[in-house]
């Protein structure tokens, strides 16, 4: 495969076989003609199976059919540059922008999104991630502001004042226990809170990353964290046994920006 933009790996049972010359459809989508300069740069799916896509001018539903862009707020005149999207329980759709605010979309959402701020003037710093613990609280990740968690209508904050490792935060997501985990530029981190106190847990290289810089990271089915980073590759490691697996020990494909697995399979992208 050629590093062009995208280069995809699929892992195959924990294996490494490469996919080469075959043949793979795309089918190209275009957002309307009055929204060319939109720009997707992040997208899900919810649960309902409807493609939602995050631009710079604001949050666009697919349907398979039609595009539909929702503003944020009534009057949909502020700068809307979509950093993170999370499809959540209760038919929620949370939206997190480069400027530090956040927005939910419930259920059809009147057309337009709700702008959410948790702590007046908190939160300043990029939103790059949001996920749900195993008690359904909601965890912000941020770029420059370390996370967040929501408990009890209340916003906990951690940061490297209080023993957070980094406060660059590129990734965040819940494996099948409802445990956090978040790539940072300062190694692997696994987050936690009791109701009182907040718990880190750092994995560095000398834990078995092969770099410190993690830039994404993905849960399988089989309980497993899939880990991509900056210069080093991928690794699988699992919190379980606490044992680590570098499928490629001099990795030549540029940092890792996303890990998704489908059917079993990981898939990874390149830079």
């Amino acid at each position: 495969m050629i590093r062009q933009g995208l280069l995809v790996w699929i892992f195959l049972h924990a294996t490494l076989p490469i996919l080469l010359g075959q043949d793979y459809l795309f089918t190209s989508h275009s957002l309307p003609e009055e929204w060319h300069s939109a720009r997707p740069g992040v997208i899900c799916q919810d649960r309902d199976g409807l493609i939602w896509l995050g631009t710079r001018e604001g949050v666009f539903r697919y349907d398979g059919t039609d595009f539909v862009h929702f503003p944020l707020n009534k009057e949909g005149n502020k700068a809307e540059n979509v950093t993170a999207l999370f499809s959540a329980s209760a038919d929620r759709l949370w939206i997190g922008y480069d400027d530090g605010r956040m927005g939910m979309l419930e259920g059809s959402g009147m057309g337009f999104i709700e702008e959410v701020e948790f702590v007046e003037g908190g939160l300043t710093a990029s939103v790059t991630g949001f996920a749900e613990d195993g008690e359904g609280r909601l965890w912000i990740s941020t770029y420059g502001q370390g996370v967040f968690v929501i408990h009890q209508g209340q916003m906990i904050h951690f940061d490297n004042g209080d023993g957070f490792p980094d406060n660059d935060v590129y990734c965040i997501t819940a494996d099948e226990t409802g445990a956090i985990w978040l790539g940072t530029d300062n190694g692997l981190v696994h987050c936690a809170y009791d109701g009182s106190t907040k718990l880190t847990e750092r994995f560095s290289e000398s834990d078995g990353l092969p770099d410190l810089i993690v830039k994404a990271v993905k849960h399988d089915r089989r309980g497993n964290l899939w880990i991509g980073t900056h210069d080093g590759g991928i690794c699988r490691f699992s919190p379980s046994t606490r044992d680590w697996f570098v499928p490629e020990a001099s990795w030549e494909w540029g940092e890792i920006t996303a890990i998704e697995e489908v059917g079993g399979q990981v898939w990874v992208g390149t830079a």
